[in-house]
């Protein structure tokens, strides 16, 4: 990555926002053994999933702080942040 850029509209919504980018070199970010990801996803998913205590999804304190910074964004109507996103299957499959 030569350049990052964040737009001078973001400053204005989030004047005290942190930002952090991590740049990696030399990955091989190609599948190759899939029990070894499966087990690490699965190890990831459990500790996410100790955060949603809550049955419905957008009242867990966890995704309401990361849904009200998103609706301050002009995204299409009914569009998830990346939290909601990641988490919805698991969440679904947990209380289901």
């Amino acid at each position: 990555m030569k350049k990052f850029t964040v737009e001078d509209s973001f400053w204005h919504i989030f004047p005290d926002a942190k930002i952090g980018v991590v740049v990696c070199r030399g990955v091989d970010n190609s599948a190759r053994d899939h029990d070894r990801y499966k087990e690490m996803l699965m190890n990831a998913e459990n500790a996410a999933l100790k955060y949603l205590k809550n049955p419905t999804l957008s009242k867990n304190d966890v995704v309401k702080v990361w849904r009200e910074a998103f609706k301050k964004f002009k995204t299409k109507k009914g569009a998830r942040s990346s939290i909601e996103s990641l988490v919805t299957c698991s969440h679904h499959l947990r209380f289901a």
